[in-house]
């Protein structure tokens, strides 16, 4: 079995991982060594440790510095050793790793299972694989090749879309520069903006058929001749749709618990809703009521009008009993 290994010290020493395909980030990042001639089972935490890399041949890497396949990122074509990984910028920076398996063949259309696939990748001018397009064959295009033969698009590569059983590399650079970023993307899958997976600029693009029968489908994981663990994902891995569900599911946890916890939101400030007039008739508004001081004078008055009329009262009954 042909498998990618990783080191955590330069020249392949220390704890090491060995890969089948799939996409590994973070705490699945796990190196191993040897105690005698019995490998350890316990590993080692890989994250952001690894100095030196070996990729067989048929076997395409990519490898970053965070936990998905944006930000720095380098791509290695088997058969490929690197001793010491800070010749490319990347010793001790690896936080995640893209490893697919490849076909020899250079044609417009190959054969897989008895039916001719179209083999061509769509690079577009515009977002969303929109604009001006220009279809990549399976080979080999760096920037001169590109311009030479209508494949530029001006220099204004922004998306693309890649087809089943067709795996693509992007490189910044413009001759497929091994120092500069780049990033791997296995078909079926789009990317509808470039700088979404760190790359600002396309200069060069490598076009590849996937070799999807490599696939392991043994248990997880898997163990090499020596007794050692080999970690593979399951077949038809496709770490863009992969990166797509996260993103969704993230969406959905912060609507579910609200954006606006989060102190860096920059969404707005609820307002509390405004009162709802109400239907009923309207009472009348009741008179205030007077102060304590002219409480007081009232009853003054009160009293002086009472017997002035208890007096007028008086007054009528003695003329009256004349």
């Amino acid at each position: 079995m042909a498998y990618v290994s990783v080191y955590r010290d330069a020249n392949y020493g220390g704890p090491f991982m060995r890969l089948g395909q799939g996409f590994f980030s973070g705490e699945k990042l796990v190196g191993h060594t040897y105690v005698g001639a019995v490998p350890t089972i316990n590993g080692e935490q890989l994250d952001k440790q690894i100095s030196s890399i070996r990729v067989p041949s048929f076997f395409v890497v990519s490898i970053h510095s965070s936990y998905s396949i944006s930000g720095d990122s380098r791509v290695i074509i088997g058969p490929r050793e690197i001793p010491d990984l800070a010749v490319i910028g990347m010793n001790d920076r690896i936080s995640s790793i893209l490893v697919a398996p490849f076909q020899g063949i250079d044609s417009l259309y190959y054969n897989a299972g008895g039916k001719a696939v179209n083999s061509s990748v769509v690079v577009a001018s515009d977002f969303g694989v929109t604009g001006m397009t220009a279809n990549i064959p399976i080979g080999d295009f760096d920037a001169t090749r590109l311009a030479n033969e209508g494949m530029s698009l001006n220099g204004n590569t922004r998306s693309a879309r890649i087809p089943a059983g067709v795996l693509a590399v992007f490189y910044s650079g413009s001759n497929f520069n091994e120092d500069q970023n780049a990033v791997v993307s296995v078909g079926p899958t789009r990317i509808d903006e470039f700088s979404s997976v760190g790359l600002a600029t396309v200069g060069s693009i490598r076009v590849m058929v996937s070799n999807q029968s490599a696939l392991s489908t043994s248990t997880f994981p898997a163990s090499s001749a020596d007794g050692l663990p080999v970690y593979n994902m399951v077949p038809g891995f496709n770490v863009d749709e992969i990166r797509r569900r996260l993103d969704e599911r993230d969406a959905r946890v912060l609507d579910t618990i609200g954006r606006p916890r989060y102190p860096n939101s920059t969404l707005p400030k609820s307002t509390p809703p405004k009162p709802i007039p109400s239907k009923s008739t309207p009472q009348k508004p009741q008179p205030a009521e007077a102060p304590e001081s002219e409480k007081k004078d009232e009853k003054a008055i009160y009293f002086l009008g009472g017997a002035l009329l208890a007096g007028l009262g008086l007054t009528s009954m003695a003329y009256l009993s004349k």
